[in-house]
């Protein structure tokens, strides 16, 4: 009955389903500890969705990653590794760094996961 009331208040005042979904599992030692935790998670929450929404909004064709990058066919210089170019160490050590090779190697895509 509790949580059937906390959903219909979560609803008129426009908070969406996590807090109403999500208060049991939230621990704390004060009441005002209990809504900091409860409140804050429901804004990240509510963050992380609008910025998904936006993603999806925007029509990109593919999200790229590092992770999902190939590096069968890449040559690296001797100086660098793959996981000193995942940390982009190159910019710390204020080095260049030149990506070349054939149309649809993967490039654009190395560097968009790498900024």
């Amino acid at each position: 009955m509790s949580k059937a009331l906390i959903a219909e208040l979560c609803r008129q005042l426009r908070l969406g389903t996590y807090i109403a979904d999500s208060y049991v599992e939230v621990e704390a030692e004060s009441h005002e500890e209990f809504l900091i935790k409860l409140l804050t998670e429901a804004v990240a929450r509510r963050s992380n969705e609008r910025r998904k929404r936006y993603i999806r909004q925007a029509g990109f064709d593919l999200m790229k990653g590092y992770d999902d990058f190939d590096f069968s066919d890449i040559v690296l210089p001797a100086e660098l590794t793959l996981e000193s170019l995942r940390t982009c160490d190159f910019v710390e050590n204020e080095q260049n760094l030149i990506l070349y090779g054939r149309p649809g190697t993967g490039k654009t895509h190395l560097a968009i996961a790498l900024a």
